[in-house]
């Protein structure tokens, strides 16, 4: 039953019944604007609120909840959860009006959506670790975290020879993942004018996603490799043609006079113009040296030993999936008792001899392709007045060439894993394909 006020009165002299209790002050409000001075004869049954549809709820003093349905686009309503207050969404969202729809992103609306995280490195430093191999696989460059250690980083941003953001700044400190700025181009050429770069330790020299050219200038060679852990990737070093120096080479890995260097890994980087050597490993080394392409100018291949030096330490070198071709010979040679573990290489029209082993070198020669040039010697166990090497040959495919072992029973056995390719054309295909430098499509697969 409701209940009535006593008192106050129209002006018609008929007594108007005040707001039912239980009704809200803001629908009090208008009620008493609105009823008449009498209760009217529609006045709801007993046990109704008046002007409140059962289960319905209003606005105003019960907390702000909202009514889908009452012509009030209000409070949390929105097109999307009550079209009939708000209307019908737009067909195409709007930027700007505060709400992330299905279609934005934060690339074509960051004010709706946000900003977008940073993106992911293309090219992760861990991608690269995953594909060490041979006696160097044990290298980690910058560091098994440096994915994730950001003061590891360092991008050249200078093609001058030396000063700051310059590849020989850059290197000059240990522990770093050195990379090419996008400022740079996608081809930058660093012409070296002041001698060799002498990589710190713990460095990965990391050129994925550009083609970048390091070239010398009158300089004795281009990398002198007197520290441990290194790492060089997809890379074009070369040896100026007007460079005269009978002892340029691409990379020297000398040890700097001191200790042995450890891990030393080189991987597809292109080698051309030499007058020496496109790598020398002389003193004791764990070097991997693999998809690679050497070629072209008067110098030698790869030369591990030294017959001219007195230290004792002893090197280990793997060459694997090489491409070697038009140079006058030792793709590679060893001597004195240092190892090479040689397989799956593409050798091609030498002058001398391909590979070769002397004075007690070591070398293990397996499944590779040779397409003999001026000479048909493929592999041999000696080289003029100079003591036999030792030579084991398994697998390999001469096309006409000639194969010299000696003492194989004496030959070391690769201490690592390793995948053997038959040597098939379909590999001597892919080897020349892909040895050297690659273009980043290479490396996005």
């Amino acid at each position: 039953m409701k209940t009535y006020a006593d008192s106050a009165s129209c002006t018609s002299g008929v007594p108007r019944p005040r707001r039912p209790i239980g009704l809200s002050v803001g629908l009090g409000l208008l009620l008493s604007l609105c009823l008449a001075c009498s209760p009217p004869e529609d006045a709801a049954p007993d046990g109704a609120t008046m002007g409140v549809e059962d289960g319905a709820t209003m606005g105003g003093d019960d907390g702000g909840a909202t009514t889908c349905g009452d012509a009030l686009c209000e409070g949390t309503e929105t097109c999307a959860s009550c079209a009939e207050d708000c209307g019908e969404c737009p067909d195409e969202p709007i930027c700007g009006d505060a709400r992330c729809d299905p279609t934005e992103t934060c690339e074509d609306c960051a004010e709706d959506c946000g900003a977008c995280p940073p993106s992911p490195e293309p090219y992760t430093h861990a991608a690269l670790l995953a594909r060490r191999s041979g006696f160097a696989a044990m290298v980690t460059g910058a560091g098994a975290d440096a994915d994730t250690d950001a003061t590891r980083h360092v991008w050249v941003t200078s093609t001058s020879d030396a000063g700051p953001g310059s590849l020989r700044e850059a290197l000059s400190v240990a522990g770093r993942w050195v990379r090419f700025d996008d400022s740079l181009g996608p081809e930058p050429t660093i012409t070296l004018t002041s001698g060799p770069i002498v990589p710190a330790a713990d460095i990965t020299l990391d050129g994925r996603g550009k083609h970048v050219t390091i070239m010398s200038s009158h300089t004795q060679t281009v990398f002198d490799i007197e520290n441990d852990n290194q790492i060089f990737v997809n890379l074009e070093v070369v040896i100026d043609a007007r460079d005269q120096n009978p002892q340029a080479d691409c990379f020297n890995i000398n040890g700097g006079g001191g200790d042995p260097v450890d891990d030393v890994w080189i991987n597809h980087v292109t080698m051309s113009g030499a007058r020496d050597k496109r790598v020398g490993v002389p003193f004791g080394a764990d070097v991997t040296i693999d998809w690679c392409h050497m070629f072209g100018g008067t110098g030698h291949g790869v030369l591990v030993g030294c017959m001219s030096c007195s230290r004792p330490e002893v090197s280990f070198t793997t060459m694997h999936h090489n491409y070697m071709h038009d140079l006058p010979d030792r793709y590679p040679r060893v001597s004195d008792g240092h190892h090479v573990h040689a397989y799956n290489n593409v050798s091609a029209n030498w002058a001398y001899y391909a590979m070769g082993a002397v004075r007690d070198g070591e070398l293990v020669a397996e499944n590779n392709w040779f397409t003999p040039g001026g000479d048909d010697t493929a592999i041999k166990a000696s080289e003029g007045a100079h003591a036999r090497g030792i030579v084991r040959a398994t697998g390999n495919v001469l096309n006409g060439g000639t194969e010299e072992q000696n003492a194989p029973a004496r030959a070391f056995t690769p201490p690592y894993a390793y995948d053997l390719d038959v040597a098939d054309p379909s590999a001597r295909e892919r080897v020349v394909a892909e040895a050297g430098w690659q273009p980043a499509s290479f490396w996005d697969r």
